[in-house]
């Protein structure tokens, strides 16, 4: 799937935010618009692995995912508590935004395919949403891209963090002991969850700088 969505995948790795992220040189109000968006997000995503731990097939694969789910709901929740109060920003719990459809929309699609997705589409579509994170951020790391804003850098690290990379690593290996019938289904997650990818990084840049998004559906 990863030769197959390559282009799609690049795409999203090496997006203008990412870029901008990595370099410095995103705007703080596009980054203060994107982490509000994401916090939204995160709960369909926190849902999301809530099912993919129910749905595992035993307690091998569900360990890591719950170990993620810990850290979505610890660390990454704190972070975005800094991160808001570093902005000026009201903490998530007194300032509820509204989330804007390209957030609903990838919302609605992750937790679709934890709600009715087998445990190999939801590992898919986190292989997609983990995988692309854990990528650029550790490309940014390899180029010793360290941005003077603590901000940005913070949430670079923490998505270099091996901790990612190994459940990144985790999802794959389960992935690819699917049943050869199962790669169609698989294949389309994985298309769609790169385009709602690529959709959520350009509702925060400029539009002459929008990077297309794929396929549909």
């Amino acid at each position: 799937m990863l030769a197959e969505h390559r282009e799609a995948w690049e795409r999203v790795v090496r997006h203008p935010f990412v870029l901008g992220l990595g370099a410095g040189t995103l705007p703080r109000p596009a980054f203060a618009a994107y982490m509000a968006q994401d916090y939204l997000f995160v709960d369909a995503l926190a849902r999301t692995v809530a099912y993919g731990i129910a749905k595992a097939p035993s307690a091998a694969e569900a360990r890591p995912l719950a170990a993620f789910l810990q850290t979505l709901l610890g660390a990454e929740d704190d972070l975005f508590g800094r991160v808001f109060d570093e902005l000026g920003m009201p903490p998530p719990a007194e300032r509820r935004p509204e989330p804007l459809p390209v957030t609903a929309r990838f919302g609605r699609f992750v937790e679709g395919v934890g709600r009715r997705g087998t445990f190999e589409e939801i590992a898919t579509a986190l292989y997609v949403t983990e995988g692309t994170y854990a990528d650029w951020a550790s490309r940014l790391v390899a180029e010793g891209r360290r941005p003077d804003d603590a901000l940005y850098q913070s949430w670079i690290d923490i998505h270099a963090d091996p901790a990612l990379a190994e459940l990144v690593a985790h999802l794959g290996l389960w992935i690819d002991a699917a049943p050869a019938e199962r790669e169609p289904a698989l294949s389309n997650v994985f298309r769609r969850a790169l385009r709602h990818e690529a959709a959520f990084w350009n509702a925060f840049v400029p539009t002459r700088t929008k990077m297309r998004e794929g396929g549909h559906g």
